[in-house]
This record gives C-alpha cells, structure tokens and sequence, in this order.
C-alpha cells in the first residue's frame, strides 16, 4: 500500500511556479537525490520515497515522463510505502 502527498498551490490549479525554483529547493533538502529532470527520490540509507513536479490543466489532469521537465509546476506529488511513516511524516 502506498501513501500520496499532493501539494498544490489552488484548487484550480491557477498557479504555478517556474521550475527551477523548485529545483533549486529540492537540491538544497537533505536525503533527496534527483533521478531525472523531473523526478527525486530519497537516498539509499533512508525511507522509500518518490517525488514529482508537475503541471496539471485546470482540471487537474496529467502526465509525468522521464527526460521532460515542465517549464512551470502547479503541483508536488510525493508517494512513499505505508510501511515508512517517518518518510510521509517528515514531507
């Protein structure tokens, strides 16, 4: 089983962010690693942990694929293992 974590900024998905503000973010947190150009995850020694920046349309649909980044992000998702609570827990 498995535990999501999204962060968004509306619920219209109206904002967004440039990404490399949030690259920038993610490389300064202890623990994660960056395993694409739109996807981390946490080190070998800590809880399983996956993240992903994303751009949604204003329903809230989309596609996440590796080696394509979007220019803006209006979502976070985080997705760890239910077995890990510290992972969930300390995003």
């Amino acid at each position: 089983m498995y535990r999501y974590l999204t962060v968004r900024s509306d619920d219209r998905y109206g904002e967004s962010v440039p990404v490399d503000v949030l690259v920038e973010l993610l490389e300064s947190v202890p623990g994660l690693r960056r395993t694409d150009l739109a996807f981390y995850e946490a080190e070998a020694d800590l809880d399983w942990l996956h993240l992903a920046l994303i751009a949604c349309d204003g329903a809230g649909n989309y596609a996440v694929r590796k080696g394509k980044v979007p220019e803006r992000v209006n979502m976070v998702e985080l997705i760890c293992s239910s077995g890990c609570p510290r992972a969930y827990e300390g995003a």
